[in-house]
């Protein structure tokens, strides 16, 4: 992976670190999904449960 990348991914998870919910909003990709330990899935139209 190369250094720009790196960084790029890095500010962003740092954004995440201190997100309120409008800001997941405005970061997440619209064809954003994770997994949970449990097997449930989270995508971006979760947010609009919570």
């Amino acid at each position: 992976m190369d250094i720009e990348l790196k960084e790029q991914i890095l500010k962003l998870e740092e954004q995440l670190m201190y997100a309120r919910k409008n800001d997941f909003e405005n970061i997440l990709s619209d064809y954003y999904v994770e997994f949970g330990s449990s097997g449930m899935k989270y995508d971006k139209a979760f947010l609009d449960e919570i």
